[in-house]
């Protein structure tokens, strides 16, 4: 999904890291994808990190925050520690 559909989403804010950031919910990212049914989602991103959740793991304080320079998102939430984060999200596995 390119940055701008997914910046023109409904975005939350969320206080992470004692900073505001901006971005849509993963339930609404995959809703928006059209993901209706699915057992888990994987995000990988740069530095090899990636981060898997069930359904039930979704809660609306993971985000895709937006990074308006370079035109990317991060997956982020303040119960993720972040050296967790997935930095430049350029995939999404879902199954």
């Amino acid at each position: 999904m390119e940055y701008s559909t997914i910046a023109n989403l409904q975005l939350q804010t969320v206080l992470i890291a004692g900073k505001n950031e901006l971005g849509p919910t993963i339930p609404d990212f995959l809703a928006a994808a059209g993901v209706k049914d699915f057992s888990q989602v994987t995000f990988s991103g740069l530095y090899n990190r990636t981060l898997t959740f069930t359904r039930d793991q979704l809660a609306d304080d993971i985000i895709l925050a937006l990074r308006e320079h370079p035109h990317a998102v991060n997956l982020e939430s303040p119960n993720i520690p972040e050296a967790q984060w997935v930095l430049h999200v350029f995939q999404v596995e879902i199954r």
